[in-house]
């Protein structure tokens, strides 16, 4: 019997816990007695040498393979969710939307609206015990019976409802009704197994409804904005749109003076700066340089301009001399003789102290340093590494 044929992997014992066939072996097939979720007819473990292993009736009862599916797959469900000792974490787009939209007269599409993808660990927000098949009537006074309801003691919180089909997809009443639903498909055995996974993930399997859309009023925008600390090197604005399109981040794009910054461990961040944020620095910078783009020639290099003032913002990927083999994974300096370097032991830090230092720059953008530190770019260096 091939893995794809089998039709009963689990059985509940006598204490009603959920048994999986791998679980028993010869020495102990005999410890418990075994009956079918679906049915409640007895069954035996057929742990065969031949024949993959399987639980089987012990009477020729008939037990419809899509009925038995289906109610395994809403007894590991609950099982999982109830355990509390990993994350129930489910992952799905969800689209942002200002809550002020139809009345806001700076609304755009593009800040004011976004599809990002969420994730909850649903143990966070859900405190009750999953339970199967309970009827419940929602606001709307519709009847729903679902697979499996998952619940907050906090009466605010909506249920979620986990639904399993085989072949039947869940109705397009349901779809609409408002409700929170997690459609799980599960053809055979083999998909039994993996509702077992830590992550329930929207793909062709399994989709959310009504977990899509998400009314934030303009002020949570600011804040997903303007609490985004200045100048952090870690941050990539745009994707952490959408921005309220009042918000100061939203605009930087467009304006005229520019910083780059320098950190100490070499990574580097450019973006616009405000007038009122010309004094504010980040803490945490070796120095960055502030440049107006607009009345600077394109062959204006800031890097190069920063490097050469503030000697400990080189690096050795920064020097001429730096060199890489063609798949980008060892690097070494050429002026080393013995080729030490090259056993995966080079120090991107030497280029702070080394004496042969020179910045690489491109031969067609050679930097204009023939600009006045001062009146055409401003250097701020970090009191700390001075």
């Amino acid at each position: 019997m091939a893995k794809k044929d089998i039709q009963y992997p689990y059985a509940v014992d006598e204490q009603n816990n959920l048994i999986y066939i791998e679980d028993i072996h010869r020495e102990n097939r005999h410890d418990h007695s075994y009956r079918c979720p679906n049915c409640g007819h007895s069954m035996l473990p057929r742990l065969g040498d031949h024949n993959a292993h399987c639980f089987a009736h012990s009477e020729n009862q008939p037990c419809g393979v899509e009925s038995y599916i289906h109610k395994m797959a809403k007894l590991i469900l609950t099982k999982r969710f109830n355990d509390r000792s990993r994350p129930f974490t489910v992952r799905f787009q969800a689209k942002r939307i200002c809550k002020e939209k139809e009345v806001c007269k700076d609304y755009k599409q593009y800040f004011c609206e976004n599809i990002l993808m969420d994730e909850f660990d649903l143990h966070q927000f859900y405190d009750l015990p999953a339970i199967e098949e309970v009827r419940i009537k929602d606001s709307s006074g519709e009847v729903f019976q679902p697979d499996v309801i998952i619940r907050s003691s906090n009466g605010n919180r909506a249920p979620i409802y986990l639904e399993v089909y085989h072949k039947h997809r869940i109705s397009s009443q349901k779809q609409e009704s408002g409700n929170c639903i997690i459609e799980i498909r599960v053809n055979d055995w083999y998909e039994l197994l993996n509702l077992d996974q830590l992550c329930l993930e929207e793909s062709e399997r399994i989709s959310f409804y009504n977990f899509k859309e998400r009314r934030m009023k303009r002020e949570e925008f600011r804040r997903m904005s303007d609490e985004i600390a200045l100048l952090n090197e870690d941050i990539d604005i745009d994707s952490l749109l959408p921005l309220c399109y009042r918000s100061k981040n939203s605009k930087r794009e467009f304006l005229p003076n520019i910083r780059l910054i320098m950190y100490q461990s070499g990574k580097r961040f450019s973006c616009g700066i405000f007038e009122d944020e010309m004094d504010k620095h980040k803490k945490s910078a070796i120095a960055d340089i502030t440049y107006n783009c607009q009345r600077l020639p394109d062959t204006f290099d800031p890097l190069s301009v920063l490097v050469e003032r503030v000697p400990k913002a080189r690096r050795c990927t920064m020097c001429c001399h730096c060199r890489q083999n063609e798949f980008e994974t060892n690097m070494w300096c050429e002026l080393v003789k013995n080729g030490s370097l090259r056993k995966n032991t080079f120090d991107n830090q030497k280029g702070i102290v080394c004496s042969s230092f020179e910045r690489w720059t491109p031969i067609d953008n050679q930097s204009d340093f023939s600009l006045k530190e001062g009146i055409d770019y401003v250097i701020w260096i970090n009191p700390k590494f001075s």
